[in-house]
């Protein structure tokens, strides 16, 4: 089983290129919380010679959890004089070279938070069933032409199908965050907690699309509800079930048409094959109905 000290050093690696690319001065926040390994040693040596403080924490058992660690990180962060923008990253994670002034840059236009669509690590995911890379690629690909629908037949905002939020790239305005009264702190899903508050709040989110921020395909990990537990779930499973915000083209439609919705099962591979068949076929309909 990787262990966070085995990812660590890479993660570390990857942010010191973002940070060195960085226009403005940068500050590092490491929370190493109720480890048993040498992530905090790891920490510890890095942020030395930077600046910023890396801290070994012991939570209670009630808030032993990423949400609760991660609002501790960010929580700090907010609080150094001076600052604007917190970004936020993940252990077995590696943030893409530019994520620092690509960020800066989407908030200077104007974004109020900003989330990447993260890819799995290429050479760990060599290591997952077929099916399971198969499967994020139909999710991906579901996700773009239920938007592309999505502005075809609403002009309501879009909904939560269409924002791939991931706490391994996310960042939003410190005076946001504060107004927000800080991170979410559902027991996992902090990340998608945050960008539907800051959406629900009438703030603007931008999308980075492929930023070059990978995560680990790894099927162990501390995180309840992470993506290490939904990939082995995936990978013990023929038709896994499917991201649970993506609808059917009939409920889409119900839902853009401005209708209420049932709560709905998530749907299986097959059935999000199919469906995306379907999508497909329609945003073809609708494209040459505009030519």
């Amino acid at each position: 089983m990787l262990e966070e000290a085995d990812l660590l050093p890479a993660c570390l690696t990857a942010l010191d290129t973002a940070i060195e690319r960085a226009s403005v001065p940068v500050a590092v926040v490491l929370v190493v919380h109720d480890s048993r390994d040498a992530s905090y040693r790891i920490a510890a040596d890095w942020i030395a010679t930077r600046a910023g403080l890396a801290l070994d924490v012991s939570l209670a058992p009630a808030i032993r959890n990423a949400p609760h660690a991660r609002r501790l990180a960010m929580d700090i962060a907010v609080a150094i004089p001076g600052v604007r923008l917190i970004m936020t990253s993940d252990a077995d994670s590696r943030v893409g070279a530019d994520w620092c002034e690509r960020t800066r840059s989407l908030v200077k236009q104007g974004a109020d938070c900003v989330i990447e669509d993260v890819r799995l690590d290429t050479f760990g995911a060599r290591g997952l069933p077929p099916h399971v890379i198969r499967q994020g690629e139909l999710e991906r690909a579901y996700r773009r032409v239920s938007s592309a629908l999505w502005h075809r037949w609403s002009d309501a905002p879009l909904p939560p199908f269409a924002w791939p939020a991931s706490g391994a790239s996310m960042a939003v305005r410190a005076e946001l965050y504060r107004e927000l009264g800080g991170m979410p702190l559902p027991v996992h899903g902090e990340d998608r907690a945050l960008c539907e508050a800051v959406r629900a709040a009438g703030h603007r989110v931008a999308i980075v699309e492929n930023g070059g921020t990978t995560t680990s395909a790894r099927l162990e990990g501390r995180a309840e509800g992470g993506c290490a537990g939904a990939l082995a779930s995936r990978s013990r499973d023929h038709d896994p079930e499917c991201d649970d915000r993506l609808l059917p083209m009939p409920l889409l439609k119900r839902l853009a048409d401005g209708f209420d919705i049932a709560q709905h099962a998530p749907m299986r591979v097959s059935e999000l094959e199919r469906e995306l068949g379907v999508a497909k076929a329609l945003l073809d309909e609708a494209n040459r109905a505009v030519a």
